[in-house]
């Protein structure tokens, strides 16, 4: 080694450089040195985390780590969607759960309050006053008693189908909907109102109009 002031060559053992007394300072090496886990912790990091998630009262699974990424991408797996994986004790939201960090670059739906009822307003009014009007050509000029009842369903299909896209933006669930529209329309009304924290006033509408045709044919 050298004298870090003067450059002579001088010996880790010598307090002080011969040739210019300087004190002789020797440098210990600190490259930082690997760090090995355990071996068990290495094989555990190894490991690949298999997810089970429900789906009603259906288990699915496993799937990895990656993959439930791509579903809460898709939405999917929600926060609230149960899931299960390997040291869990019970079944937990996904939001409450080691996922929760994934969800955070996922876009959230729009709030409730930014559904359109456009399409519940036309549903609620159009297809009965159609009817109306065909009740009242079915008794002037004597047509088939089913032509109102034609003449409502499609209108019908078609603004359920146009309500149920505006109610998905907000991450609704609207499946069982469409199946209590095509039965029985006031019930549709209702349980979209209720979901939506919305008013009855459609359903109310509904209901007069219903009563009105009834009154006057």
């Amino acid at each position: 080694m050298f004298c870090s002031k003067c450059g002579a060559k001088v010996d880790e053992q010598w307090k002080f450089c011969k040739s210019c007394g300087a004190p002789v300072v020797v440098l210990i090496d600190q490259t930082p040195q690997k760090e090995f886990l355990p071996e068990s912790n290495q094989e555990l990091s190894k490991q690949a985390v298999e997810w089970y998630y429900l789906v009603g009262s259906d288990k699915l699974g496993p799937i990895s780590d990656n993959e439930i990424s791509e579903m809460i991408q898709r939405g999917d797996i929600k926060r609230n969607t149960l899931v299960w994986a390997t040291g869990f004790t019970d079944w937990v939201p996904a939001g409450q759960s080691p996922l929760s960090s994934k969800f955070g670059n996922v876009v959230p739906f729009a709030p409730l309050n930014t559904i359109s009822d456009k399409w519940v307003w036309a549903l609620a009014t159009i297809p009965l006053t159609i009817s109306i009007i065909a009740e009242y050509f079915v008794l002037s000029n004597g047509l088939e008693w089913w032509v109102p009842y034609i003449c409502t369903i499609i209108p019908d299909l078609f603004f359920i189908y146009k309500d149920i896209d505006e109610i998905k933006k907000v991450g609704q669930d609207v499946e069982a909907w469409l199946v209590l529209g095509l039965i029985v329309i006031p019930v549709y009304l209702y349980v979209r109102e209720s979901k939506t924290n919305k008013n009855y006033a459609p359903l109310v509408v509904w209901c007069v109009l219903c009563l009105i045709n009834a009154i006057a044919f």
